[in-house]
């Protein structure tokens, strides 16, 4: 039997633009819907560079380029986020070529509502945390959730159900948006961990030594907070305790002079942007997942911590208060004093075995093919 075609779309490269949890959100559901449709990936080249093919079960995948981003030099005017709609100038290549377009960023929908009537328009919300976001690019990007949301015949959210079900009345009543919508988690590749030797790393955990943050140095990301929680830790408890930022961004000398300035800089290492692969070992290492963000959609930071029997220490955000079970799978604090976060981290510590042990449990609802499939059956059945 023929399988119906899809065009996946994103503004992104496939490859490691832009760096976060998003592009391995993409790739994980990638491996499983390949298997149900006929796929055709549209990305970006990045400052000029054509991304290489992508491999995925086996086949090759090329990238069919619609745009090109530029992250740096003196061509960086136009934002970014607005060359999604430059998928409006492949018609011929796009108009009544799929059964199905499965777009991530709004303005790819956008630019694709522009040239294309009789196929499926699916647009997957990464989040609900922008809500929240002051930033001048939340700002530019919002209207354009709202068109693509208006555009598509189906959006999935990634964010608890209660969240989608409040938002989902909001764009209905306010904009008269006509989509069904869905809640989805966010996938992990379970057998990426090895679950014995994460066992084996809560049982024989006696005192917490190793603390780990995955994503961006971003303001929104806030995690100079968490070197400020830190540094009472190694004071206060425990002064060969070991902090691993892995990631990078506009904040990241920041928190390279404030290393310096607690004298921490036996104690954290900033490794800057790491490969996904290389994240896993990172993980079944560290006991304790921390961050400060200001809001998730369903992190898939979290749900690899779970996976890695970690517990996570959070604030009360959009995301993360309903994804972190507060006592269960970690500690959430609901005020933003460094004292409260700190006592979070004691309790953590002092809880670890039974948290860890309850995060690996949790990390079965992520499991990446249940919620492909159930990604794919929303999208047939609709």
């Amino acid at each position: 039997m023929n399988k119906k075609r899809m065009a996946f779309v994103d503004l992104s490269n496939f490859h490691d633009w832009p760096m976060g949890g998003m592009l391995e959100y993409e790739l994980a559901l990638l491996e499983n819907l390949t298997n149900s449709f006929d796929i055709d990936i549209w990305g970006v080249s990045v400052n000029g560079k054509t991304p290489a093919p992508i491999t995925i079960n086996g086949r090759i995948y090329p990238i069919n380029i619609f745009a090109n981003v530029v992250t740096k030099g003196k061509f960086k005017i136009i934002p970014n986020f607005w060359k999604g709609l430059l998928l409006a100038t492949k018609k011929k290549k796009i108009k009544k070529q799929y059964d199905y377009i499965y777009a991530h960023t709004a303005s790819c929908l956008v630019g694709i509502s522009m040239i294309e009537k009789s196929a499926k328009l699916i647009y997957h919300q990464h989040g609900l945390n922008f809500k929240k976001d002051k930033s001048m690019m939340a700002l530019i990007q919002r209207p354009f959730y709202v068109l693509a949301q208006k555009s598509a015949n189906i959006v999935f959210v990634v964010s608890d159900d209660d969240s989608v079900k409040k938002y989902a009345h909001n764009m209905q009543d306010k904009y008269r948006v006509k989509a069904r919508y869905y809640p989805v988690k966010s996938p992990v590749h379970l057998d990426k961990f090895d679950r014995n030797k994460i066992l084996t790393k809560i049982r024989n955990t006696s005192n917490i030594n190793n603390f780990l943050y995955t994503g961006r140095l971003t303001a929104f990301k806030n995690a100079k907070f968490l070197l400020e929680v830190f540094n009472l830790y190694v004071k206060r408890k425990n002064s060969t305790a070991k902090f691993i930022i892995a990631g990078s961004g506009e904040e990241e000398e920041i928190l390279r002079k404030k290393i310096q300035d607690y004298s921490l800089e036996n104690n954290v290492t900033i490794l800057g942007a790491v490969r996904h692969d290389e994240i896993y070992d990172l993980l079944e290492k560290a006991e304790v997942f921390m961050t400060a963000s200001n809001g998730e959609g369903v992190s898939v930071s979290v749900a690899e911590a779970y996976a890695a029997g970690m517990p996570v220490l959070c604030f009360e955000v959009p995301g993360l208060e309903k994804q972190v079970i507060d006592g269960v799978t970690g500690k959430i604090t609901k005020n933003r004093r460094v004292e409260e976060f700190y006592e979070s981290l004691l309790y953590v510590s002092e809880n670890y075995k039974e948290l860890a042990l309850n995060c690996v449990n949790e990390s079965k609802n992520y499991d990446s093919y249940r919620i492909s499939k159930f990604i794919e059956k929303c999208i047939i059945q609709d």
